[in-house]
């Protein structure tokens, strides 16, 4: 646990899930992790092994380790997030959103469900629940990079070109090395609205 805890730190998720691999998913999920505590200690790494498989696109496998996460940790909305995450990354929408919802029921201020929750109806074109969702959201957090790149997103479906410009360059200012924002920023250069 402690090596996997410091891989994930280090953000080296491929060196978390060579120590997966070796020890096996499997037992992992049925044998090894398999506590509930006070520290949460399981959940957590758990949760650690989810955001490997999550960060080099393995949103199954995530899935699994995310979910066991939460059956140990089910009062860690973070844990709940990232399950509902995986879902929408499995085009599960329809589970995502119910997931989302669950979280907002415990904790209005969410605001990774609130965005997450906006997306996905972004994605099932409840466009005016989406913006409703997301402005909810920039109340409480203004800042949340993910939660203004979906804003931009959503100008940028409405073809409001220039609002979403002001968002990406909002981003740019406090990251300016987010690669996902400039490539976005040329590809609207020769847009206009």
């Amino acid at each position: 646990e402690a090596l996997m805890h410091l891989y994930f730190i280090k953000k080296d998720f491929d060196k978390i899930l060579i120590y997966v691999n070796q020890i096996g998913k499997d037992n992992l999920l049925n044998t090894i992790l398999t506590k509930k505590s006070w520290d949460n200690n399981n959940a957590w790494t758990l949760y650690h092994i989810g955001e490997a498989y999550f960060n080099t696109g393995n949103a199954n496998d995530a899935f699994a380790f995310y979910k066991k996460a939460n059956d140990l940790a089910p009062f860690i909305l973070e844990f709940k997030n990232k399950l509902g995450a995986s879902l929408m990354a499995q085009n599960k929408v329809d589970e995502a959103i119910l997931i989302f919802t669950s979280i907002l029921k415990e904790n209005p201020k969410f605001v990774q469900a609130l965005n997450n929750l906006g997306y996905a109806n972004l994605i099932k074109g409840n466009i005016s629940e989406a913006e409703a969702l997301y402005n909810r959201a920039l109340k409480l957090d203004p800042d949340y990079e993910p939660l203004l790149l979906n804003v931009a997103g959503l100008n940028i479906y409405k073809k409001n070109y220039k609002e979403a410009r002001l968002l990406l360059n909002q981003i740019l200012k406090k990251n300016p090395d987010n690669q996902q924002v400039k490539k976005v920023l040329d590809q609207l250069k020769g847009m206009k609205v």
